[in-house]
């Protein structure tokens, strides 16, 4: 039966291409596999009457099995089922298959990471977003993503993508659209806005979520956008941002902006004419001034400004000669 094992073995396998070549018999040649470096005393004898079959002695790195080798040890066990009745050659087959797919199953086990309750939402869609009432008004959001677990128990790593569709063929065509996050666990919801740009991803932890798209004012015009979740957890590539847009600041003369939801950071400052100086002046709830950074002509800020817990508002005031064209990008997460 050894034999027989032997020669299956060459049938079902072949002779693999990166075989190391060798003085001694074809088997070597074909039988060479991945050796596991364990030992398995109990099989030593069927080892060696094998090696002495085919004309070779045995040493000590037989011992250590390859695959072939672990091959017939596992034929010569599943030769007669647990009553005693002799196998077939091609059940002995299928069940060393089923067993070495059971000890990788052991070593490492397939895991669904998606909930049970994946199949509960709708977890990608995309729709046209109406053009915003005026340019400088945000317009309705529009829902395209929801997912509300059985229980809590479900919570995960949830990561949302969005982006427009298509990409925009040039920085004319492109939209303020943002993309709205709102997710929790039992009664506890948070929600967050981010610059959906030429695409956006970030991870949350959560036991539903809904996700929706707005256009902040900018072009009259209407916008395709798709979104998307995964139960899994991403490491974001590029800045989480959400933009207050300056429209027609006049000179000397200021705006003030809330802090968004998660904002830590006012990350860069963008205006039309780089002559033109930016005072920014961060203030607490009250309206009290805890500091301020200027942003002098022909200078961009360079580096992301921390904010403590405590500023809750930003006013920028336009120090130049004329009236400028300008955003201010806060950092989120």
């Amino acid at each position: 039966m050894r034999r027989l094992f032997g020669v299956l073995s060459i049938v079902f396998f072949g002779c693999q291409s990166d075989a190391v070549p060798s003085p001694t018999p074809d088997y070597e040649g074909c039988f060479r596999g991945y050796r596991h470096g364990y030992v398995m005393p109990s099989h030593e004898d069927e080892l060696r009457e094998f090696l002495e079959q085919v004309g070779r002695p045995p040493d000590v790195d037989d011992f250590h099995q390859d695959d072939v080798e672990e091959f017939l040890v596992l034929g010569a066990e599943e030769e007669r089922a647990a009553d005693g009745t002799p196998r077939s050659e091609l059940a002995q087959v299928v069940n060393i298959n089923e067993r070495r797919n059971q000890e990788v199953a052991d070593r490492a086990p397939f895991r669904n990471i998606n909930p049970i309750s994946w199949s509960r939402g709708l977890l990608g869609g995309f729709a046209t977003i109406p053009a915003p009432p005026t340019d400088t008004t945000a317009g309705n959001p529009v829902q395209l993503v929801y997912w509300s677990s059985l229980t809590d128990g479900e919570v995960c790593p949830v990561t949302v993508s969005a982006s427009p569709l298509p990409l925009p063929a040039s920085a004319s065509a492109s939209p303020r659209a943002v993309v709205r996050a709102r997710w929790g666990v039992h009664n506890n919801f948070f929600q967050v806005d981010a610059d959906v740009g030429l695409g956006v991803q970030f991870v949350i932890n959560a036991s539903s979520v809904i996700v929706s798209a707005y256009l902040d004012g900018g072009p009259n015009a209407s916008f395709d956008i798709g979104a998307s979740i995964g139960f899994y957890a991403t490491a974001p590539t590029q800045p989480i941002t959400r933009t207050r847009y300056l429209d027609s600041l006049a000179a000397a003369t200021s705006v003030t902006v809330d802090r968004p939801d998660f904002a830590t950071t006012v990350y860069g400052v963008m205006r039309s004419d780089a002559a033109a100086q930016i005072l920014l002046e961060f203030l607490s709830l009250s309206g009290t001034l805890i500091g301020q950074q200027v942003v002098a002509a022909n200078e961009y800020l360079v580096t992301p400004i921390p904010m403590p817990s405590n500023i809750r508002r930003v006013r920028v005031t336009n120090q130049g000669a004329s009236a400028i064209q300008g955003a201010i990008s806060f950092g989120l997460f």
